[in-house]
């Protein structure tokens, strides 16, 4: 996938959701994202937390590595499907991000492993051969390759204490 590949995808978003009434705000939504994640496109990354200038001496210009771009452009499009209103609009945003190569991580069912997974609640297991797995997905992670963006958050089956 190249930064051109997913940057046609996400306009081609943002130009159907401008046709219909909420379209404008989505739009503006859309593309304050790629600002805020887009500095690599000119080979800059952004200034550091909230400095206005950066101070006397610092780097201002470094450029990123596609693939570094591409995974925070990525990370930014999944949030903001993950928030937007606009149903329609998150699923061609996700459609976006699949075709560009960015693909979601489903771990229901696997062995926990905290290197790969993040544990955010846990549930009794009904039977032995659960106690250690994934019971459900909270948030999908994804992963462009074999880059992880974002790991999953998944509730873990826990020896029932009864």
């Amino acid at each position: 996938m190249s930064r051109c590949s997913l940057m046609a995808g996400v306009a081609t978003v943002v130009a159907a959701a401008s046709d219909d009434a909420g379209g404008v705000l989505v739009a503006a939504a859309v593309a304050g994202v790629l600002l805020f994640a887009g500095g690599w496109m000119l080979g800059r990354q952004p200034a550091a937390r909230h400095d206005v200038l950066p101070s006397p001496g610092a780097q201002t210009s470094r450029p990123l590595s596609d693939v570094a771009g591409i995974e925070r452009l990525a990370a930014a499009i999944i949030q903001l499907a993950e928030v937007v209103p606009d149903r329609e609009v998150a699923v061609r945003l996700q459609s976006a991000l699949h075709d560009g190569g960015v693909e979601p991580i489903d771990a229901t069912g696997e062995r926990f492993d905290p290197t790969r997974h993040v544990a955010v609640g846990s549930r009794p297991a009904a039977r032995l051969d659960e106690q250690g797995r994934v019971a459900a997905m909270r948030r999908p992670g994804y992963r462009f390759g074999d880059q992880v963006i974002r790991q999953p958050e998944v509730v873990v089956y826990e020896p029932d204490r009864r």
